[in-house]
């Protein structure tokens, strides 16, 4: 390769080659030594002031790009400058970072292997310390997703994930229209939630119109506090998910109650009844019309179940109320004691619930940021820097424009 080649592949300006390159092969690998020179005598302190001259200097040695099977490194003279306002500093250089082993090229093109491998594997194929790996990285993120450029949410989906074993959660933030997520902080208490509205502001917060959320008491309470103007809408799935205890609580108690040649058909059918129909096979149909046949308060816990599901076709509020009036009178007739907790819980809750109605948002979205946050933690073998975490985490859901008004 010809050295008006190499300039072009080196494309720093304001410095060229001198020399030929210097090829070696060893145990750290291939590597291609090219020395440089600036084309001009100006030196520039990092308080942005030039200079013709230089108070010392020394040779340095920093890698750059791969190129081909090479590791290319880069050995160039670097001086410090006698500055009269900042006095003896070490010149600032645009395409290395102080006290930086690596340019800043380099640096970014870690960085982008980030996105498609773990940090162990890249740090292996370019036999790098780990630990530079993922400064680079991390680094790399917080100038892209930091300071957070919130834009004007108007409809939010909140949500628990779990990162670590032994019931640890975290909270994330998800702007529903355009899919992108804002913020993720550890723990799901009313703390984790409030500190993030803090950071959106009261003027943002006051423009949130309504959030998504499960039934937990902690998000309900933050979104009330800081943001007054936003409806509360409970996730239709985490409504219904309710229903596992209902079914769960009848079938234990029918389950001891049943005769010995009708415990068979009993044992083993919690996710019969807690799965969509459409979704069983037809030996399991079979199996659930015989269950439903054999014990009638299964049966009318299961007809309830199905057809609570209604309740979010609607979307005028009063129509809902009218359904779901109905609906509770027969729950509450049943005299089936789970069934009648349901009830009485969903009444109590009937604000968050009519809400749907109004808005359409649910929490469902969240489940690819918990799936992407799975296979984050498994490139990984986990996480111990949480922050880093969330910033791989919100790098993966950039989200997309939002919807305007007239669209």
């Amino acid at each position: 390769m010809t050295n008006a080649s190499l300039a072009q592949l080196l494309g720093i300006a304001g410095w060229k080659i001198t020399g030929e390159p210097l090829f070696s092969e060893g145990p750290g690998g291939r590597r291609a030594m090219v020395e440089i020179v600036r084309e001009k005598a100006e030196y520039e302190c990092p308080c942005g002031r030039r200079f013709k001259t230089y108070y010392d200097g020394d040779y340095r040695e920093v890698q750059d790009v791969s190129w081909a099977t090479w590791a290319w490194f880069l050995l160039f003279f670097q001086v410090r400058v006698d500055c009269p306002n900042c006095g003896i500093r070490t010149e600032r250089l645009e395409w290395l970072a102080p006290g930086q082993r690596h340019t800043k090229r380099f640096a970014a093109y870690v960085a982008g292997l980030c996105r498609l491998a773990s940090v162990a594997a890249v740090a292996r194929h370019l036999d790098l310390d780990w630990k530079t790996v993922k400064r680079f990285d991390r680094e790399a993120l917080e100038a892209k997703l930091n300071p957070p450029d919130w834009g004007r949410p108007r409809l939010l989906a909140v949500d628990e994930i779990a990162i670590k074993k032994g019931h640890r959660y975290a909270t994330v933030i998800l702007d529903f229209e355009t899919r992108r997520v804002l913020w993720a902080v550890e723990g799901r208490t009313e703390e984790a939630l409030g500190g993030f509205y803090q950071l959106l502001g009261e003027e943002r917060c006051g423009r949130i119109e309504a959030v998504a959320m499960d039934m937990w008491k902690a998000y309900e309470n933050a979104t009330r506090k800081y943001c007054p103007n936003a409806e509360i809408v409970y996730d239709p799935f985490h409504v219904l998910a309710q229903f596992s205890k209902v079914i769960d609580a009848v079938r234990n108690a029918e389950l001891k109650r049943a005769q010995e040649h009708n415990k068979e058909v009993l044992r083993g059918s919690k996710y019969l009844l807690l799965r969509n129909r459409d979704h069983l096979k037809s030996d399991q149909k079979d199996r659930l019309e015989e269950l439903l046949e054999l014990n009638k308060r299964l049966n009318t816990v299961y007809i309830l179940k199905e057809d609570l599901k209604r309740l979010w076709d609607y979307k005028y509020p009063g129509a809902a109320w009218n359904f779901f009036v109905k609906w509770y009178r027969m729950a509450i007739y049943s005299k089936i004691e789970p069934l009648k907790r349901m009830a009485r819980m969903l009444w109590t809750h009937w604000d968050g619930i009519a809400a749907h109605c109004r808005y359409p948002i649910h929490t469902s979205v969240l489940e690819g940021v918990n799936n992407k946050a799975k296979v984050i933690k498994r490139m990984a073998f986990g996480y111990r820097d949480m922050a880093y975490f969330f910033l791989k985490l919100r790098a993966a859901f950039p989200g997309h424009p939002a919807p305007t008004e007239s669209s």
